[in-house]
């Protein structure tokens, strides 16, 4: 293996939601301290006698402690060493441990090499390591976790704490970064699909061992002035301010370390990030300076006035070493957070930006963008109000500027849901932990049969589920059965419709019939998803192209279940039947709704839908009805006429039952049917045709105009 692939091996090739541009300046600028770098690669022949760098340092209240990756030059020996500043903190003078390495890997196993790691002290007492562990002979590794009392002894653990399972980090996952803030461990970690393209994504554990990763990572991803990606975050929080600050590497291709470059990004929340607009912060330097080929890996620490960062740097074909530089706090630090508001106020949001801080005071303006295409400047107030058209998740960024005219930025993801309300005798469950919770409604008083819902999650696809579910427990054999009235997603993809399952588990068995839409240009049609088997993948089966308002049905007997869907409610198009073997006799029915939750570039439009739906036994070929009731309340009286002359000439709904409004019985709706109504009513005229006055189904099938009113009173 020549030097230089060696080198960039060893550098480069081992390792958002939204990127925001910011105009920023000042604490960006940094000056590095002495021609030298002040931790360097041993002698010959000792264990770091190549490369000595991708420092991690800690502050943990009586010293500076530096634990840093070294190998030898010879293949696939990283190792992790410890080192102790000794010029009182200042950490320009370096004592390297005498039991170095401290951490030299499991020969054989999937931590046979150890490489970058992040160092935080424990509650108790003693450290945790977090390290990208790899076995002999692969790039791929996993993120494991060590123990250690006095930092220089370290038990590692049997198994990786954060493996590479999303195809975004198959090729990289590594380089983390964690802190804790009395509750919530936060990690950012390295991750790229090839080795020519990497990313930054996030991850949260309650306990530092299981992690749960950011379902849209990556966080931090390639732009076109960075097609190589980026990685080896680091990453401090500001409480006073509560900011987030990042500084990361900018890669350069594979196998050419020279010209890789430190950059710098601020976020409120950890996950939406502004990138600053001038980056790389810090570049190799002039030749022939030891640091000219690059200048990457920072670690970086903040006394409340001034930052200080260890960096790797080095020349492309001679090692690497870490060397220091510093910067003064110039510009603002911002943050905002949002209100909570009264839940019929869902739509609105309330910001506030207070905690925002300028070693410049004070802070002169505020100038919001709201991720909707709407902004505002507002002067000496650090608050807003804003409302949205429609539910999503938002990503709305803040630049402040100060009386100096320094301007600081940051971005933070918000939700805005619908309000939701009490749906007894229906529950809403989101299954599968979709990053957009689900709401409902019922639509109103005068008709409880309708929800008016809102979703996010993704599409019925994989082996687990991510969606909402308004829900019914019933027993025995059903039928469910629903008119679809109205979809709303302004990008995307989503799915809505009728769904029978075993649980509620995100693996359970199920049978839908859905109206769909894939993306923002495809056309609407039905489909029919199905999970024949538990944690299985999930069929699908496309119907005709259709368009909202559909009817959807799904019925089930023993193990049996037929999906069906129909565009006017008369005519059905039934499929072949599914069969769950041993199904049990009490499921859940219900509506799901599910969007396509990718946030490719931060933001994301909820589904809306209003879903019109029965729920009842299995019925004989036509569903039940009485003629006349044309708005369900059980009688034939004054109130039908009003009702059905509000839907021909007021705008009003319809009825779910159309054929208890055609009274007269000849497959139409229009003014005759009330006409007929009122005549038998009060003028003795003859009485509606059958199925009149008792409950039944349409003796005319053929000729109906459809009910779905499966309640008949």
């Amino acid at each position: 293996m020549s030097t230089s692939v060696r080198l960039a091996t060893y550098v480069l090739a081992i390792a958002g939601v939204l990127t925001l541009r910011s105009h920023l300046s000042g604490q960006v600028a940094w000056t590095r301290v002495g021609e030298a770098p002040v931790l360097g690669a041993g002698p010959p022949g000792a264990w770091d006698s190549y490369l000595a760098g991708h420092a991690f340092v800690l502050d943990d209240g009586l010293e500076l402690k530096l634990w840093y990756l070294s190998v030898s030059g010879l293949p696939y020996d990283e190792k992790i060493g410890l080192a102790t500043s000794i010029d009182g903190g200042d950490g320009i003078v370096w004592e390297k441990e005498a039991a170095n390495p401290v951490f030299p890997g499991i020969p054989g196993t999937w931590q046979a090499r150890v490489n970058d790691c992040c160092v935080l002290g424990l509650p108790g007492g003693g450290y945790a390591m977090w390290y990208f562990a790899l076995p002999e002979n692969t790039a791929v590794g996993a993120i494991g976790r060590a123990t250690s009392p006095d930092g220089i002894n370290w038990l590692p653990g049997t198994t990786p704490v954060l493996p590479a399972n999303a195809a975004w980090e198959g090729a990289i996952i590594g380089n983390p970064t964690v802190l804790f803030d009395g509750a919530t461990y936060r990690m950012w970690y390295s991750g790229g699909e090839t080795t020519n393209s990497s990313g930054i994504g996030y991850a949260t554990s309650a306990d530092g061992i299981e992690w749960k990763k950011y379902p849209a990572n990556p966080v931090l991803k390639a732009t076109p002035e960075n097609p190589f990606g980026v990685y080896r975050p680091f990453v401090l929080f500001d409480g006073k301010t509560g900011t987030y600050e990042m500084w990361f590497t900018i890669r350069t291709p594979e196998v050419d370390a020279g010209g890789s470059t430190t950059g710098y990004a601020t976020s409120a929340d950890g996950i939406a990030w502004c990138r600053y607009d001038g980056n790389p912060v810090l570049a190799p330097t002039e030749a022939p300076g030891w640091d000219s080929g690059f200048a990457i890996s920072p670690a970086v620490l903040f006394d409340g006035n001034s930052y200080r960062m260890w960096y790797t740097g080095g020349l492309e074909e001679a090692g690497a070493a870490i060397g220091y530089a510093t910067s003064q706090w110039t510009i603002p630090k911002v943050s905002f957070t949002v209100l909570p508001r009264p839940a019929l106020d869902s739509l609105t949001i309330d910001v506030d930006a207070t905690r925002s801080a300028t070693p410049n005071p004070p802070l002169a303006t505020y100038a919001w963008d709201f991720g909707d295409d709407s902004a505002v400047v507002i002067e000496n107030d650090p608050t807003a109000t804003h409302t949205y058209a429609q539910p999503g998740h938002y990503v709305v960024k803040l630049t402040v500027t100060d009386t100096a005219s320094k301007q600081g930025a940051v971005a933070r993801g918000v939700d805005v849901q619908l309000s939701g309300c009490d749906l007894a005798p229906w529950t809403l469950a989101n299954i599968g932990e979709p990053l957009f919770p689900g709401a409902a409604c019922l639509e109103g008083e005068a008709d409880a049969r309708c929800l008016r819902l809102s979703a996010g999650g993704r599409l019925l696809s994989g082996t687990s589920d991510q969606l909402v579910y308004v829900h019914q427990q019933v027993a025995g054999d059903v039928v469910l059965t629903a008119r679809i009235d109205e979809t709303l997603q302004a990008k995307d993809g989503w799915e809505v419709g009728v769904m029978l399952r075993e649980s509620l588990d995100p693996g359970s068995r199920h049978v839908s019939m859905l109206l769909a839409k894939d993306n923002q240009t495809a056309e609407s049609r039905f489909r029919a998803r199905n999970r024949p088997r538990t944690d299985g993948f999930a069929d699908r089966t496309n119907g005709e192209a259709a368009t909202a308002p559909v009817w959807v049905q799904v019925a089930h007997e023993g193990d049996t279940f037929i999906a069906s869907s129909s565009k006017d409610g008369i005519t059905w198009t039934g499929l072949e039947p599914v069969t769950l073997p041993d199904a049990p006799d009490t499921i859940f029915a219900g509506i799901v709704a599910a969007g396509r939750d990718v946030r490719a570039d931060g933001s994301f439009l909820a589904l809306q839908a209003k879903v019109c739906v029965a729920l009842g036994p299995p019925v004989p070929p036509g569903v039940p009805f009485r003629r006349g009731d044309c708005n369900g309340d059980g009688g034939r009286d004054i109130a039908d006429a009003i009702f059905h002359l509000g839907f021909l000439f007021g705008g009003k709904e319809s009825s779910d039952c159309p054929e208890s409004c055609d009274a007269n019985g000849d497959a139409g709706e229009d003014l005759s049917d009330a006409v007929y109504l009122l005549a038998h009513l009060f003028a003795g005229g003859p009485a509606p045709e059958a199925p009149f006055p008792d409950c039944g189904p349409d003796p005319e099938p053929a000729a109906s105009l459809g009910c779905t009113r499966l309640e008949c009173q």
